[in-house]
This record gives structure tokens, C-alpha cells and sequence, in this order.
């Protein structure tokens, strides 16, 4: 499988009257835009990102990492191994607001946990990511890919 492929796959399970707003366009992904309702975040998850890990050979598990931060605990969808790179990924729906100016915004989630000491020692970097676009964060910044 490559990457074309897990975007047809993908495209196949939206409604046809979705599909170029949401791929070629900028429309958030929802429930409501599936063939079969299901959460979105799920379904970009299943159907783009986890395809990606076993396209790269990168080792995850399902069920979030979780860590505990001043005030409660914060999460994140994914916390995957490759031989040399441990890494997290907040995965989001395809074409949410990466930036979203809040708590649980992918970006803020990542940044968030790049304060903590037991992140900066054991993980490389973090990925938010919606399955199309990605921005990756390290103790160094952010960049947009």
C-alpha cells in the first residue's frame, strides 16, 4: 500500500457530495460526511495515520499515552517507536485547525507536554497531525510539513 492508495481508501468511505471539500478542499472532517457515522478523529486515525506507521515501519499502540501535568493529566493519541525515534502524535480530524487556540488544540497538546522534563528525555519530537498535514515539534520549534 502506499500513499495514494490509503487516500482513495479513505476517500471511498466519504459521501460523494463531501469529498472534494474535504480532500481537495479545507472542510473539517465530521460524523455527518461518512458513509458509515462514526467519530471522525477515529477514522483518521484507522484509515490514514495508523496506514502510514506500517508504510514506515514505525511500532504503536492503540490507547493513548497519558502524563501527568501541572493541573491534571494531559493526553496523547499516540507515543510510536521506529529503531532509533520515540515520538508522539495527536491525531485530530482531517482539515481541523491544527493551531485551534485552545487546550486541546493539537499544537498547544504537544507543546504542552514538551515542558515536561520525562517528554524531553524520552521522546525525540511530537506530531499534530489531521492525516493530511502535519506539524512537528521538538524542544528546538515547530515546523509545518
Amino acid at each position: 500500500m502506499n500513499a495514494e492508495e490509503i487516500i482513495n481508501r479513505a476517500k471511498a468511505e466519504v459521501k460523494l457530495e463531501c469529498k472534494t471539500s474535504i480532500f481537495e478542499g479545507n472542510m473539517k472532517l465530521t460524523s455527518d460526511d461518512l458513509k458509515t457515522a462514526q467519530n471522525p478523529e477515529e477514522f483518521t486515525k484507522g484509515y490514514i495515520i495508523e496506514k502510514v506507521f506500517q508504510i514506515l515501519n514505525v511500532r504503536y499502540e492503540t490507547g493513548e499515552a497519558r502524563f501527568d501535568i501541572p493541573g491534571g493529566i494531559r493526553k496523547v493519541d499516540y507515543a510510536p517507536k521506529t529503531d532509533n525515534t520515540h515520538f508522539l502524535v495527536e491525531a485530530k480530524p482531517i482539515n481541523s485547525d491544527l493551531f485551534e487556540k485552545s487546550k486541546d488544540g493539537a499544537v498547544n497538546q504537544i507543546k504542552d507536554l514538551f515542558l515536561l522534563d520525562e517528554v524531553k528525555k524520552g521522546y525525540d519530537f511530537g506530531v499534530a497531525t489531521d492525516g493530511l498535514r502535519c506539524i512537528t515539534k521538538s524542544s528546538r520549534g515547530a515546523k509545518g510539513n
